[in-house]
């Protein structure tokens, strides 16, 4: 079975003030290659809003617009939808098992601004599914 997951810059998804790459001592950047590579993709995609790469102007999620809104079920069920079109956009990614997008909470359990996305993709050469999970904030 061929693995089309390919290889991308390695990003540090937990750095304050968003994603960072990562810098070798030799210069070049960190690459992350396989499983860890879709995964990561499939983050920058959904964190990109539409029309900010301005070479790619259709990629990317409504994702962080939508954080915007109420958390009523049809806003929550119009970000679902958006981001699984915006995982099926990657020709990696087969079929999408599963979206829960649920509220943050501190460690006390009050909410806080923002969601936890989980989403659950199967990759197109491998039938072993690949969860995906992030905090967005609007």
């Amino acid at each position: 079975m061929s693995d089309t997951t390919g290889d991308d810059i390695w990003f540090d998804l937990g750095a304050s003030g968003g994603p960072n790459t990562i810098v070798t001592p030799a210069g070049d950047w960190k690459l992350v290659s396989g499983r860890e590579a879709l995964r990561q993709s499939l983050i920058r995609r959904l964190l990109t809003i539409p029309g900010q790469w301005k070479a790619k102007p259709g990629y990317g999620c409504r994702l962080l617009e939508m954080l915007r809104r109420k958390g009523t079920a049809s806003n929550l069920e119009s970000m679902r939808t958006s981001c699984r079109a915006a995982c099926l956009a990657d020709q990696r990614v087969a079929s999408v098992l599963e979206v829960t997008i649920s509220r943050l909470t501190d460690a006390s359990g009050v909410p806080k601004l923002g969601r936890h996305v989980h989403i659950v993709v199967v990759p197109k050469d491998e039938p072993r599914p690949l969860e995906v999970d992030f905090d967005a904030a609007a």
